[in-house]
């Protein structure tokens, strides 16, 4: 054998797939967390995003309303 190949043959043998590390496989993996502090943050960040979203369209249901009424009974009047 030469060189070439020797380096070549070592080098097939001692190569490793990307998919087969652990590293790759724990990015595809959610841990749990059982910490008590982790649990509290993650229920006030959820309730903060929720109310967000919830205040904003809160302040959208009257318009919402005055549409719904303006599109049943025709009266262009109705939206401002």
């Amino acid at each position: 054998m030469t060189q070439e190949q020797i380096i070549e043959q070592l080098t097939k043998e001692l190569t490793i797939s990307k998919n087969s590390t652990s590293r790759s496989q724990n990015k595809l993996i959610s841990r749990s967390d059982p910490r008590q502090s982790s649990t509290v943050v993650g229920v006030v960040g959820t309730a903060l995003i929720c109310g967000v979203f919830g205040l904003v369209l809160l302040t959208d249901i009257p318009a919402l309303i005055r549409h719904m009424r303006a599109a049943v009974t025709g009266q262009r009047e109705l939206l401002w």
